[in-house]
């Protein structure tokens, strides 16, 4: 039986679907996911606003335009700048 991860995406694009995207598929594969924007054990969010200062969970943040992450606000991200961390 799978562990279950709440979890909640923030400042995403119009039309993306929270339930079918390449985060929440890939951690469907060690997850039982469940949708909550609510109180999310993880958040994934964007930098487009500060939505995500209003969630006290684990945070990821995201980015494919270039935005530095800024660490203080997440505790991981995946973009394209170098990290010496």
């Amino acid at each position: 039986m799978k562990k279950t991860l709440r979890l909640a995406f923030g400042d995403f694009w119009e039309c993306f679907d929270p339930a079918d995207n390449l985060f929440t598929e890939l951690l469907r594969e060690h997850y039982e996911i469940v949708l909550d924007q609510q109180n999310p054990d993880l958040l994934i969010y964007t930098p487009y606003t500060d939505l995500h200062r209003h969630y006290r969970c684990r945070k990821l943040f995201w980015d494919s335009e270039g935005d530095p992450p800024d660490y203080a606000f997440c505790h991981g991200a995946l973009t394209f700048e170098p990290n010496s961390a």
